[in-house]
């Protein structure tokens, strides 16, 4: 095997030596997570000083293959048997675990492709300028390193970073969505590529395929549960005068069917968040020219210019209105009662700019809006496109109880199903052109149990006994 040491230096990347003598190669891909080499090579005084100097920017390649590793770690040995230089480290992506997320970074509902880009993107790639550490960019970047295109997305998600180790950010993600990460050079740059595993049914470990060594299969009953008693505690906000409080409970999240010597009882205590988010549209409000007084009471002087809607609306801990209109940029303004049916306000008359968050008097119950425009031009009810409120409120009893039970899911589980395989290569399946990273082979043992696993690595050896290799599978599935 014939490998290439490689320099990565100012955005060129060029070879600076060739080893092909080594005694023992160790190439391990992983689908979801950085792989690893190890090769020892007869030691050479030039070898060494090559790999001193550049320690940190360089990295290997083989002939047959254009996934480079990344240079972590060298050691010499000298014995009566002979010098060697050990070599090792991981794959090219590993890069990620000299950087953290060091800014606070939100990903705001997008798919999970775009949040790894992203990530990458703005830690190792083309990293954005900071007012206080305008030097980033430069010192930050990591050249030349791209991000291919690719058609996979996944779910939304919304998440808050600040500190984390990049490649530990992004192995989190890539396990969360099924996806893959390799990095390739191709084209003069080191180029990160999501990966997606396949369903391979004609990949099949058998003894008629002869490809099936030995299996073990265990179900262990003792670990199943299928009926969770969930205990919740209020809070003495939610406290009744008597002393009781209906938010302290307990509710079951039971399994279809559990009954009798099929039921298996488990329990917690869990207290879900009391406070939920309403938001609701007051497009459909009766909205009339004129605002509000602090007191509640209309006010026509300001006709020309606000809108008030005469609907009352629950406020909440916390509120913010939202609302959009032809022409400038809106604020609203809010009026607090006790009683909807009570036409006097009881606390301030606050401004608030569009979508902002407000905190009512304690003791109010509902508010009226009315809004104006920033720059107090005229403002009808027929200019108004959209107008929505938010609150933040104590969750219903109902609501609160289907959540108290949704606690207690996933404590549910199955009797442990364990399969042990040991497969054998008799040629008949191959790595890289049968199945490949991240995809799903089956099994068939000769009792008719059948399962599934996913290739999470694979491993090649080249040393004095030749050439091997083979998979690693991820924990066996049990068909249904």
């Amino acid at each position: 095997m014939i490998l290439y040491i490689m320099r990565a230096n100012n955005g060129n990347v060029r070879k600076i030596a060739v080893i092909d003598s080594a005694s023992s190669v160790i190439w391990v891909r992983r689908y979801d997570t950085a792989g690893e080499f190890e090769i020892e090579t007869p030691a050479s005084a030039e070898l060494w000083r090559i790999l001193t100097s550049f320690l940190g920017e360089l990295f290997v390649e083989r002939e047959d293959s254009d996934i480079p590793m990344y240079i972590e770690r060298i050691r010499m040995t000298e014995g009566v048997e002979g010098d060697a230089i050990l070599i090792s480290g991981r794959t090219a992506d590993a890069v990620m675990d000299s950087r953290v997320i060091g800014y606070p970074t939100t990903i705001d509902h997008i798919p999970y492709a775009g949040a790894i880009r992203q990530l990458v993107n703005e830690n190792l790639i083309n990293p954005p300028t900071h007012t206080d550490y305008p030097q980033d960019p430069e010192t930050r970047v990591l050249r030349p390193f791209a991000f291919a295109g690719s058609a996979l997305t996944g779910a939304n998600i919304t998440r808050t970073y600040r500190g984390e180790n990049l490649l530990e950010a992004v192995g989190g993600l890539l396990s969360e969505a099924g996806f893959g990460l390799q990095c390739r050079y191709v084209g003069g740059a080191f180029t990160f590529e999501l990966l997606q595993g396949q369903d391979r049914p004609n990949v099949v470990f058998s003894q008629d395929n002869e490809n099936l060594l030995s299996c073990e299969y265990d179900i262990d009953l003792r670990e199943k549960c299928n009926v969770v008693f969930v205990n919740a505690t209020g809070t003495e906000n939610t406290a009744k005068p008597d002393g009781t409080n209906p938010y302290t409970m307990t509710q079951q999240a039971v399994v279809l069917g559990a009954i009798n010597y099929k039921r298996r009882e488990g329990n917690i205590d869990a207290t879900p968040d009391l406070e939920e988010t309403i938001t609701e549209s007051i497009l459909g409000g009766n909205w009339e020219q004129g605002g509000y007084n602090w007191d509640g009471t209309p006010n026509t002087d300001i006709s020309n210019y606000r809108i008030r809607c005469t609907d009352f609306f629950p406020c909440g801990k916390k509120f913010s209105v939202t609302a959009s209109a032809s022409g400038a940029p809106l604020a609203a303004n809010f009026c607090f009662y006790i009683n909807a049916d009570e036409d006097t306000g009881i606390g301030q008359d606050g401004t608030f700019v569009n979508g902002a968050t407000a905190t009512p008097p304690s003791n109010a119950n509902y508010m009226r809006v009315s809004l104006r425009r920033n720059d107090f031009s005229a403002l009808t009810p027929a200019d108004l496109t959209a107008a929505s409120e938010t609150r933040l409120q104590t969750k219903s009893l109902v609501t609160y109880k289907n959540d108290v039970k949704a606690l207690g899911v996933p404590y549910q589980t199955k009797a442990r199903q364990l399969l042990n395989v040991e497969t054998v290569d008799n040629g008949l399946f191959r790595p890289y052109v049968d199945y490949f990273l991240g995809d799903t082979v089956h099994i068939i043992t000769a009792h008719g149990v059948s399962g599934s696993a996913k290739v999470q690595e694979i491993t090649e050896v080249e040393d004095a006994e030749g050439y091997r290799i083979y998979p690693t599978f991820s924990e066996w599935e049990i068909d249904s």
